[in-house]
């Protein structure tokens, strides 16, 4: 809970993610019921990458199974965050845009 960046990575293997992954995932997912003061869950504020290797062709499911349970479940919640990263990129560029 202390991190700003939370970064997964796992091998592709018959179309799966490891099980490290899968018990990171299922941690993730009970700590979305989790809220603050405000009602926003804790991890709100957060940045998550998810990095999948392998040659096979299970690595876009896996990804889509890990931002699936690290995103809230309303669509408001991932627009909102998308429009919020979007001011703070016009104001502050990446480096060498």
């Amino acid at each position: 809970m202390a991190a700003d960046i939370l970064v997964v990575a796992t091998p592709t293997w018959v179309g799966h993610m490891s099980s490290v992954a899968q018990r990171v995932l299922e941690r993730l997912d009970g700590e979305l019921s989790e809220t603050d003061d405000s009602g926003r869950p804790l991890v709100a504020g957060k940045v998550a990458v998810a990095a999948v290797v392998g040659n096979e062709d299970g690595a876009p499911k896996i990804i889509a199974d890990l931002f699936q349970g690290a995103v809230a479940s309303t669509t408001a919640t991932p627009a909102e965050n998308a429009a919020h990263l979007a001011r703070v990129l016009k104001a502050n560029p990446y480096p060498g845009s």
